[in-house]
């Protein structure tokens, strides 16, 4: 399996989707995470971590677990004006679904360093999945720009 992640061309006009592949269901959050970044950012390079903060989030689905995560990390973009990698974690599963226990990594926005491609103003539940394969995993994911 190719790791990593795709635009997904004709699947929505007006949003952004994507499509990712991964080993695990962590790495599959932590690549979700950079494909954020990604299309916010025209530089992601200059995604500088200033600090560390736990996340935790319960969801009774892989899927729902993926856009409870995307869905924090809009937020944070909105609310406290962060941005946010995925910076490892665990993820248990259990008879009532999925929780993520875990950490992400921020940079506070700066106009002055970051330059925004678009503004993601949403994770939609249109198109979302998320599968276990032989593999590994693989998901997709419309962000509403």
């Amino acid at each position: 399996m190719n790791t990593g992640f795709e635009i997904v061309d004709g699947l929505t006009s007006a949003d952004i989707a994507v499509r990712i592949c991964a080993h695990s269901i962590e790495e599959l959050l932590a690549t979700a995470a950079f494909a954020m970044l990604k299309i916010l950012l025209a530089n992601p390079e200059e995604f500088n971590p200033e600090l560390k903060q736990r996340i935790d989030i319960e969801a009774e689905s892989m899927e729902m677990l993926l856009y409870r995560f995307l869905d924090e990390l809009v937020f944070l973009k909105d609310a406290r004006k962060l941005l946010a990698l995925f910076d490892g974690g665990t993820i248990e599963h259990s008879v009532e679904g999925y929780a993520l226990r875990g950490v992400i990594a921020v940079d506070s926005i700066d106009a002055a360093r970051h330059r925004f491609n678009v503004d993601i103003k949403a994770v939609t539940l249109h198109g979302l999945s998320c599968r276990k394969q032989p593999d590994g995993y693989i998901a997709q994911v419309v962000f509403d720009v």
